[in-house]
């Protein structure tokens, strides 16, 4: 017969088993809008380059379709870090960070040089 679990410790293990993130790690909210493939990707190159043209930041990935592309961008505007902006005597669309966005980078920045000290993970 198996060992029976102390309540608080068995309580604990329901937290971690528990099916909404959010309830063990605040940051778990910051890194869904991570989620996508090409999230990282959009949100650096945006940061970069500032605003760009939907086909400009098509070109800039190699290898996203613009299906997905548009999927992604929907996301990140639909999470406050991405805006869409038009221009009407061009009839042109433009994507750039929100404020929201740019704290996000500095988020960014820091995983990055993480990763760089974690070269072989």
């Amino acid at each position: 017969m198996g060992r029976r679990l102390a309540p608080a410790r068995r309580a604990f293990i329901l937290l971690l088993m528990a099916p909404d993130p959010t309830s063990i790690c605040a940051a778990e909210v910051v890194l869904r809008v991570l989620r996508g493939r090409w999230a990282m990707t959009i949100l650096m190159i945006l940061s970069e380059r500032g605003a760009m043209h939907f086909g400009a930041i098509e070109r800039s990935i190699k290898g996203v379709s613009a299906k997905v592309l548009s999927e992604q961008l929907r996301y990140l505007r639909h999470a406050g870090v991405v805006s869409r902006s038009s221009s009407e005597q061009r009839r042109e669309v433009y994507y750039e960070l929100t404020p929201r966005g740019l704290e996000l980078k500095l988020a960014l920045d820091a995983i990055n040089d993480l990763a760089r000290r974690w070269p072989h993970l």
